[in-house]
């Protein structure tokens, strides 16, 4: 079964974010990216949607988790679209007050989140549509948060109802966190 599988996958992943693991790599944020892109193509091109990115930091971090972290985020942001557009999703980055952090935003025009359901998204199996709906676990935030936590960060969400999402995520910069 296709679902029963997801969820073995999901579990799995789930429980790969919360292994000792080294968390001091240096992380080329723009080349991660754009291999996330490149994996998640079939997605992509089903949905004709656009990701943009413009300049990304080198971050401290695990390239697996960063990887996952990633790959949760813009597959969600592909998936919870709106029906009335084509999804564009937009990859940024800023400096944070904090010089060793950088705040990391993904943000799409999809279906949003309503704000009564902000701090729930990021539990575990916490699903706010029907399978029918959106296939999915209710994994993958909870994954993005315990990986964000993980890795000595924060992850933020602000949303609006029928124009779509965005989250931020503080991540330790590299060196002098240059960026790419």
């Amino acid at each position: 079964n296709e679902r029963m599988r997801t969820i073995i996958d999901d579990t799995l992943e789930y429980a790969r974010a919360s292994e000792e693991i080294d968390l001091k790599s240096e992380i080329n944020l723009k080349r991660f990216i754009t291999e996330v892109i490149d994996d998640l193509q079939g997605e992509i091109s089903m949905a004709d949607a656009t990701i943009n990115f413009g300049k990304l930091p080198t971050v401290i971090g695990n390239s697996t988790l960063i990887r996952i972290l990633f790959q949760n985020l813009l597959s969600n942001a592909i998936k919870f679209r709106s029906p009335d557009r084509k999804p564009i999703i937009t990859v940024s980055s800023k400096d944070q007050e904090d010089p060793n952090f950088c705040v990391i935003k993904v943000t799409d025009n999809g279906i949003g989140i309503d704000t009564k359901y902000h701090d729930k998204i990021f539990g575990q199996f916490e699903r706010l549509h029907t399978y029918k709906e959106y296939p999915g676990t209710g994994l993958g935030l909870s994954v993005c948060k315990k990986i964000v936590t993980k890795l000595g960060g924060k992850i933020r969400i602000s949303s609006v109802v029928g124009e779509g999402t965005t989250f931020e995520i503080d991540l330790m910069k590299a060196g002098k966190g240059q960026f790419e």
